[in-house]
């Protein structure tokens, strides 16, 4: 299983790739590292996925929304989240394309943070992450009394 952690400044070059950072790109086994699923999620970031885990979650989607939302809502989200997804692969240097339709809706436009979440990597335009950092530090003491006891 991959670990992801840590935060890394990139920029989108020209041809609007930007390169995966070389630890997050090591921590994934070496089988899955020429293809992922990258798409959109609802707090303004994109997400970056392997194929196993991407796997994993359209399993537990369909088991939530078989067990826990009305059909016409987990169509609803499998349409949100499946409409949005694209296949990327890494080049030689480990950049991808962010496809326009993606870029727009996270408000990325050169300067990105990429950001290790457990089992995801999560790419943010770098001064929406600098909002969200903020928004979430108001939260943290809380937060981590309440979980990490």
């Amino acid at each position: 299983m991959q670990r992801f952690f840590g935060q890394y400044a990139a920029t989108l070059d020209s041809k609007k790739r930007v390169a995966v950072p070389a630890r997050l790109r090591g921590a994934v086994d070496e089988r899955e590292r020429d293809r992922f699923i990258l798409t959109v999620m609802p707090d303004g970031c994109l997400v970056l996925y392997t194929l196993s885990v991407w796997d994993e979650i359209a399993s537990e989607l369909a088991e939530r929304a078989r067990t826990s939302l009305g059909w016409k809502q987990a169509r609803a989200l499998e349409r949100e989240l499946f409409s949005n997804a694209h296949e990327v692969s890494p080049d030689r240097q480990g950049r991808i394309l962010l496809p326009e339709p993606l870029r727009r809706r996270a408000g990325i436009e050169r300067e990105v943070v990429f950001v290790g979440v457990r089992n995801r990597i999560e790419i943010w335009d770098a001064k929406r992450w600098e909002a969200e950092q903020q928004e979430r530090e108001k939260q943290f003491e809380s937060l981590a009394h309440e979980v990490l006891r």
